[in-house]
């Protein structure tokens, strides 16, 4: 396939948070935050994670592309693996769901520590099913949390606000001030508006297209440029 194609297929592929998330959460401190009563040992948020961000890499065997061409499957690579999760992982992964809704996914270390991170003494996440993690479990939003975009949103973000003032979770750090839609799809209307840097821990869709381009400066050499 021509290069040009390629990148076109690197623009217009549709990338998760929750496949971003497990890189994260995989290898930061938030593993800390298990609730399997087995132990850490025993939890499936650990040892699958970990095998799975460990398979990461590219290929590094030498193959007759240019180099703008291998970087350019190297990009491919990653994006592919990172949305094909390995089955022993999706197993272990939380649903998060809204009035039924199937909108993201949580691994059960994060959707416990969303449980027990109260406002007001109260709330705002809980755990539905017969299970704390895998498939017969469920997390959703409370009664607390209203059933409006704004009641939900204003509740979401009290959660997120404390846990990114508490340093919880490292990748909070980089908080936007941007507020991405939640929804079952791309035209559906929004569940709640949740802070940019806060989407990882729900596991929701995002959407969004990296243009990278390299010009030439006054002394000659590329530069990159993004947009």
């Amino acid at each position: 396939m021509h290069p040009n194609l390629e990148i076109m297929r690197l623009l217009t592929t549709r990338s998760t948070s929750c496949a971003a998330f497990l890189l994260q959460a995989s290898v930061r401190s938030v593993s800390s935050f298990s609730s399997h009563p087995a132990g850490a040992n025993n939890n499936p948020f650990h040892s699958p994670l970990a095998r799975f961000a460990t398979s990461m890499a590219p290929s590094t065997a030498t193959t007759d592309l240019s180099k703008d061409e291998q970087d350019i499957q190297n990009m491919l690579y990653r994006i592919n693996a990172v949305n094909n999760v390995p089955p022993d992982v999706a197993r272990s992964l939380v649903t998060f769901e809204i009035d039924g809704k199937k909108v993201g996914k949580s691994t059960p270390a994060v959707a416990n520590l969303l449980c027990n991170t109260l406002v007001n003494d109260k709330s705002i996440f809980h755990l539905e099913g017969t299970a704390t993690y895998g498939p017969n479990a469920r997390l959703t939003l409370s009664e607390e949390a209203g059933t409006t975009c704004q009641s939900r949103s204003d509740a979401v973000m009290s959660v997120m606000e404390k846990l990114r003032d508490d340093r919880t979770i490292h990748f909070l750090n980089g908080w936007r001030d941007e507020l991405y839609p939640v929804a079952e799809g791309f035209h559906d209307e929004p569940m709640l508006l949740v802070e940019r840097a806060a989407t990882p821990l729900l596991g929701t869709q995002d959407y969004g297209v990296h243009v990278n381009g390299l010009v030439r400066g006054d002394d000659g050499k590329k530069k990159k440029k993004k947009k």
